[in-house]
């Protein structure tokens, strides 16, 4: 299972089975073993959500129901997380689109944060600083 801080979001990734039938935001994952390396096929997404994006330079884009998303996960040492990921969607792009990302392990930090929106920012000031005084609509 991987559990998103963002809206705590998880998805479940079954390491025996097949796809299921239907469609979803996060799709339907497979998981296997490929030695060290966790391969994870991802299909079933809905076309409401987007890929890419980030930052302020960067716009996310649309993609179809046949969007495909591989991503093969291993650790590269004992402090970093590779992900590399592989989208492909013969209806929005040319080619395979392929990126990596490393994380870094933070032994200091035990848990998942709460999810907070920013448009409610201004209605949970006092749980963000507690000099604030409670505000509710």
């Amino acid at each position: 299972m991987i559990h998103y801080e963002y809206m705590h979001l998880f998805r479940t990734i079954p390491l025996d089975g097949t796809h299921q039938p239907g469609i979803s935001w996060l799709g339907d994952s497979v998981g296997r073993w490929e030695g060290d390396t966790l391969v994870v096929d991802t299909v079933g997404f809905n076309n409401e959500s987007t890929v890419g994006g980030g930052g302020d330079r960067h716009q996310p884009f649309r993609h179809s129901e046949d969007l495909h998303m591989v991503e093969r996960i291993r650790r590269i040492d004992v402090d970093t997380l590779e992900i590399e990921t592989t989208l492909e969607d013969p209806k929005v792009f040319e080619g395979p689109w392929r990126f990596v990302n490393r994380y870094t392990y933070h032994p200091e930090y035990r848990k998942v944060d709460e999810y907070m929106c920013n448009e409610n920012l201004k209605t949970y000031d006092y749980l963000i600083d507690p000099t604030k005084e409670i505000k509710l609509k």
